[in-house]
């Protein structure tokens, strides 16, 4: 549960820097995808778990902590 509400808050975060750093020039960092809201619309999600569902990666991390007894 703790690792699912630190991925939460992390991309909250991210939400949040990205949207204040909007106005600055963008870096070609190949590292870093953004997805905006438009990227989740599509999906009408209800929850933030909806979102976070739908970012690549992530339902790996939170299947693995289920698996681990996290939640």
């Amino acid at each position: 549960m703790i690792k699912i509400q630190f991925v939460a808050a992390l991309i909250c975060s991210a939400v949040v820097i990205s949207s204040s750093a909007s106005g600055q020039e963008a870096k070609s960092d190949t590292s870093v995808i953004t997805y905006d809201k438009e990227y989740f619309i599509k999906y009408d999600p209800l929850t933030l778990l909806d979102m976070l569902q739908r970012v690549p990666g992530v339902q790996t991390i939170l299947d693995s902590n289920r698996r681990q007894g996290g939640g």
